[in-house]
């Protein structure tokens, strides 16, 4: 899931994935799916573990061992069916922010009816840890968390307490202002607060025209040419959404570095190949222009013109091409011989 609900703040440049920017910034945090459901209250039309089923189950005997937490499972109907137990933690009274719940594991049971099972779920490294950012480590809040069994996110069934100790690590968020990740209403996150969340400044996305631009970020470029090329695929791109059918191959290109061009067809082209289109995307190519206009307005020479200003905007391309090729060919006798 992303965050949904306010189609503005998901489309907003820098803040959806994918991006149309150099960065894509998951503002939302922890507080995707089921997690920002359940911090805002949202109503969903099928809850995070939801399944059906042709009978019924319940959930009884709730059990808490240093190793994990165990439970009966019945099954109330009248034909044979499979349940999926889920076992979320919470920590209602916390300092460092986190989710209401976490899905921290699941046991699959299949009854006959009439029939019970007792099912476990173990405990395991990931449990109650979360990632300080302070310390660059996993750490442990000490205290009571709740162990909530249920057969879906908002299908709890069974609620059992343990106290953990914790690993004392500070909270890495003191002090700042991350108003909108201790209530999960994310749809808002400024700039300021995102920069808290990160510990350092928001990156800049604007796109830079060098060897790791993509093609879709051609159209910033000052080459008519590749200007149309962006274009194009951008019309293709957007075409097949609308169809609901997504272009791959016009994908694939449209999000493609120049850079992978020499990675993908280094037999044709290489880096140098790449720099000219770099070259040509910076505006060099615009010179030519003004060697047309010179030529055909000073001289008169417009056929001239048009040679030279083609030699300067496709001489590079061309060459760094025949270049790579001959090269290539050259490599090919020596490692024949």
């Amino acid at each position: 899931f992303a965050v949904v609900g306010d189609d503005q703040y998901r489309h907003a440049p820098g803040r959806s994935f994918p991006s149309e920017d150099l960065t894509s910034e998951y503002r939302e945090g922890l507080f995707y799916g089921y997690r920002y459901f359940q911090a805002t209250g949202g109503a969903v039309a099928f809850p995070f573990g939801y399944g059906l089923s042709y009978t019924r189950f319940s959930y009884d005997d709730i059990e808490v061992g240093a190793d994990g937490v165990s439970f009966t499972v019945a099954n109330m109907g009248a034909v044979e069916g499979t349940e999926v137990a889920q076992l979320y933690v919470a920590k209602p009274e916390h300092v460092v922010f986190r989710a209401p719940i976490d899905l921290k594991g699941f046991a699959r049971v299949t009854l006959k009816p009439g029939e019970k099972a007792r099912v476990k779920i173990a405990f395991d490294d990931k449990t109650f840890r979360y990632f300080n950012v302070e310390t660059n480590g996993w750490e442990v809040e000490g205290g009571v968390y709740e162990l909530r069994v249920g057969a879906s996110s908002a299908d709890i069934r069974l609620v059992a307490k343990a106290e953990v100790r914790g690993t004392g690590a500070p909270n890495p968020y003191a002090g700042r202002d991350i108003a909108p990740y201790e209530t999960g209403n994310v749809l808002g996150v400024t700039d300021a607060q995102f920069e808290a969340l990160l510990g350092h400044p928001v990156p800049d996305s604007e796109t830079a025209i060098d060897r790791k631009a993509c093609f879709r970020d051609l159209r910033k470029s000052r080459s008519p040419i590749l200007m149309l090329v962006s274009t194009i695929l951008t019309s293709l791109v957007n075409g097949s959404y609308k169809k609901g059918a997504p272009d791959l191959n016009a994908l694939f290109i449209y999000n493609m570095p120049l850079r992978a061009i020499a990675k993908n067809a280094g037999v044709f082209a290489d880096m140098g190949f790449v720099d000219a289109l770099v070259r040509e995307a910076k505006g060099w190519g615009l010179i030519g222009l003004l060697i047309l206009l010179l030529c055909g307005i000073v001289f008169g020479r417009w056929g001239l013109g048009v040679l030279l200003c083609l030699v300067w905007v496709l001489g590079p391309v061309v060459f760094a091409l025949v270049r790579n090729i001959v090269k290539n060919k050259q490599l090919t006798a020596k490692i024949g011989r």
